[in-house]
């Protein structure tokens, strides 16, 4: 796997998980392995039924076109729903200690709330 925290095969449905990550998700305070994991979940919900095409390393689409972003996306919104960090949350250390995420996750989930 080498520097992969983990990685996603999308035909076979099948996720590997670097033994770090997989051993931190298992404590609220692992926000970077809990975000992996629902990160490589949401290749799977999202990208099952098409064919591998777009990733960071390729410029010829549309950001949002871009698979990569669509898991980091569907696991901010699945770990930090909008509707409770509305009501709970009034900056980004308060996702951090409602949410168990890491602050760089809580800073770009505040920073899309914020611009919606």
């Amino acid at each position: 796997m080498g520097s992969n925290l983990a990685l996603t095969d999308v035909s076979k449905r099948t996720v590997k998980i670097r033994q770090d990550i997989y051993d931190g998700a298992k404590s609220i305070y692992s926000g970077l392995a809990r975000f992996t994991l629902i990160h490589e979940l949401g290749h799977i919900v999202l990208h099952s039924n098409q064919a591998p095409s777009f990733s960071r390393t390729k410029s010829n689409h549309e950001w949002y076109e871009d698979s990569e972003w669509q898991a980091d996306t569907f696991s901010g919104e699945f770990l930090m729903p909008v509707n409770l960090v509305q009501s709970l949350c009034s900056c980004p250390n308060d996702i951090v200690k409602v949410f168990g995420v890491s602050q760089s996750a809580a800073y770009v989930r505040w920073d899309k709330l914020k611009r919606e």
